[in-house]
């Protein structure tokens, strides 16, 4: 089977954050303002970590950089990401997705949606720009596919519609500066534990997730430009919100932001306990709103300080 050359960093972006169905954050869109994306710093005696919120696919014309940003990043010894997903050699990905993605035989993805779903996802093929026939043909090859999957596809192609191009996202431009200036990566996951926080939701959950971001990808569209514009002006509170408002299912939340939050918090105070100077990237969701990674950083005694 076929999958589109930019899979591996559609897959860093889905799994990195979940809005409805998948991270969606993938719009071009221009700041009116000066960029001024949130950071936040932890400090004690012998260590400083920034945080920061990204966004995984980008307008390659947007501006994000703020000095405070680029000062932050510059004066950090170590570059932490979320996984390894852009460095992930295609062979291995190959690898995981025919393990994980593909469907039990005799199953579809036609036979896992409703009637109307089905119908939604070739009018959101079309959106994209896929004539009628086009966009059936995409849908057959999909059928072998299980939903989340699909859903990490449709991300991909929302946003490469729109101009968007993954080598933008801020990973990639932060991978590319760390290895320009010798910085040591770290990751907080491997590839397959992503992957695996969508593997193991249930059918049913995973089957909705692609529902409600086909109903979301054709009705909201403009949801997209927001929460970029959002992100890009420093807005986290609104950004929280959107993200709350989309994104009501708990047990989705819970599998794809709040346990991993809990986790890469128990991380981040081994960090503090150690030394060094770390700037740490995730996607914006896991920043914002309930159960957000500065909430369990607090339960270790580490309370994140705004800076931008």
């Amino acid at each position: 089977m076929h999958f589109p050359q930019s899979l591996k960093h559609a897959l860093a972006a889905a799994a990195a954050s979940l809005l409805v169905a998948v991270s969606f954050w993938t719009v071009p869109v221009q700041a009116e303002a000066p960029p001024a994306p949130a950071l936040w710093k932890l400090t004690d005696a012998d260590s400083e970590v920034w945080i920061f919120g990204t966004i995984h696919i980008l307008d390659p014309t947007l501006s994000w950089h703020s000095h405070i940003v680029n000062e932050a990043f510059n004066k950090a010894e170590t570059l932490v990401l979320e996984a390894p997903a852009l460095e992930t050699p295609p062979a291995e990905i190959q690898k995981l997705v025919m393990k994980y993605a593909m469907n039990p035989a005799g199953i579809t993805l036609s036979s896992l949606l409703s009637e109307e779903s089905n119908q939604k996802l070739i009018e959101v093929l079309e959106s994209f720009g896929l004539s009628e026939a086009q966009a059936v043909d995409t849908k057959r090859q999909f059928e072998p596919l299980r939903p989340w999957f699909v859903g990490l596809q449709l991300a991909s192609m929302q946003a490469q519609s729109r101009g968007a191009d993954p080598k933008a996202g801020v990973e990639n431009i932060l991978t590319e500066a760390a290895k320009d200036a010798n910085k040591p990566i770290s990751f907080l996951e491997t590839f397959e534990q992503q992957l695996l926080f969508f593997v193991n939701l249930s059918q049913e959950k995973a089957s909705q997730m692609l529902e409600d971001g086909l109903v979301q990808m054709l009705e909201q569209p403009d949801l997209l430009d927001s929460l970029v514009k959002d992100w890009v002006a420093g807005n986290a509170d609104q950004v929280g919100k959107t993200l709350q408002d989309a994104m009501d299912d708990p047990v989705i939340y819970e599998a794809l932001l709040t346990n991993r939050n809990q986790d890469w918090a128990r991380q981040i105070k081994t960090i503090m306990d150690g030394s060094g100077t770390y700037f740490i990237a995730v996607g914006t969701g896991h920043l914002v709103g309930k159960g957000s990674l500065q909430d369990f950083l607090l339960l270790h005694g580490l309370e994140a300080a705004r800076i931008q």
